[in-house]
């Protein structure tokens, strides 16, 4: 999975190499589209929905490709000849709600059946990401560092740190701080009044996280950055960013989920936009995974609740549902039957057990049938 995209009705989007595009509806039901419904095949690997719920897919080979909200069919999207021979890496809605694409050519907006060639226009620069402000400005993450434009035209961002660094991915969280996840580099921070990025701070190894190559940055409902990478999926607490950045602390000491923690791989997925994704009470946390096999297209979910952490699978299959399994709390966000949150005020963070074990801390389970275990495990709704 390399795309994740959530709807207004709180389905979920998926766009991958080799697993083709998925929808996950509220109940579980997993639907595919393919050549069936108008698409080029099996790689649209890059889909965003637009706020009119439109379904926007660009496909690893050039082509873009709109579903429209009363439509289960796709149609191609007239692009410009110079644009419709460029792999699409990135889509985004402007305030405005006019559809921005990155591609490895630059960025480019639609403007009602015209699309105009944004940035740059003197050389060929790779946008992985965009990330649009109130105030008309727009960040792009490149090849070649982070750029902003906006009325006095474009300039570099925290040009001294990341000249020459590769960006895949942009966020900017509920206090307007902006961070861009880096290809080595680990995650810039600038402040919200800090137009320049002059004060911008790089965020890696030597500093406590467990990657220097973040792809997506999410913030939950308590202020914590969820972020995914090629090490694994960890948090960092607001508390301990807090105390980080006035100095109080040297490191870091993020909540790290790996391969013990029931992940079936380390490396996750970045590059393309929109790369996670978040319900709209910002307790569910979608990423993108990699290194699962063709037949099967996965995603990763991350739910948190009283600071405890949870993973969630969708297994495609050829029909038009699949079989989803999810572990959800009972209660009031953790379950009086562990003993490590019985008797907490507020319960510490509560782990799966390794390998997706079918006991897990703090997570009740809901079988249906007499269906063979990890099978037959009714979804719960999200």
């Amino acid at each position: 999975i390399y795309s994740v995209s959530r709807a207004s009705d709180g389905s979920m989007w998926l766009g991958s190499l080799g697993g083709g595009l998925q929808r996950i509806d509220r109940d579980g039901k997993v639907h595919n589209y393919g050549r069936e419904e108008g698409l080029p095949g099996l790689n649209p690997w890059v889909v965003a929905v637009a706020p009119d719920s439109s379904v926007y897919a660009a496909a690893y080979a050039p082509g873009l490709y709109r579903k429209a909200a009363d439509s289960e069919r796709f149609l191609p999207v007239a692009l410009p000849h110079a644009l419709s021979e460029l792999p699409i890496l990135a889509l985004s809605f402007a305030p405005d709600t006019r559809l921005w694409v990155g591609s490895t050519g630059g960025s480019w907006r639609q403007d009602v059946d015209q699309w105009q060639h944004v940035w740059p226009t003197d050389r060929r620069e790779r946008v992985n990401a965009i990330l649009h402000h109130a105030d008309g400005g727009v960040h792009f993450a490149t090849g070649d560092g982070l750029w902003r434009i906006d009325a006095g035209g474009a300039h570099s961002v925290a040009a001294a740190r990341l000249s020459g660094v590769p960006v895949r991915g942009l966020f900017r969280d509920s206090h307007g701080t902006l961070w861009a996840s880096t290809d080595g580099r680990g995650l810039l921070r600038i402040d919200a009044d800090d137009v320049d990025g002059t004060r911008a701070v790089l965020i890696g190894r030597a500093a406590g996280l467990p990657s220097n190559s973040p792809h997506a940055v999410v913030e939950d409902a308590a202020g914590d950055l969820w972020v995914n990478s090629n090490q694994g999926i960890f948090r960092l607490s607001r508390a301990g960013l807090t105390e980080y950045l006035q100095g109080r602390t040297r490191v870091l000491s993020p909540l790290t989920l790996g391969l013990a923690d029931g992940l079936t791989e380390l490396e996750g997925n970045g590059g393309v936009q929109p790369a996670a994704a978040r319900c709209r009470q910002r307790r569910w946390i979608w990423t993108g995974a990699s290194g699962f096999p063709h037949s099967a297209a996965w995603s990763a979910l991350l739910r948190h609740n009283c600071r405890c952490a949870a993973r969630y699978l969708a297994r495609s299959s050829t029909a038009s549902t699949a079989r989803v399994r999810r572990w959800s709390w009972s209660g009031n966000g953790y379950h009086s039957g562990c003993a490590r949150c019985r008797s907490a005020t507020t319960p510490p963070i509560c782990r799966p057990a390794p390998r997706f074990a079918s006991v897990i801390d703090c997570i009740q389970w809901t079988r249906t049938g007499p269906t063979p275990a990890r099978a037959g495990w009714r979804p719960s709704l999200h």
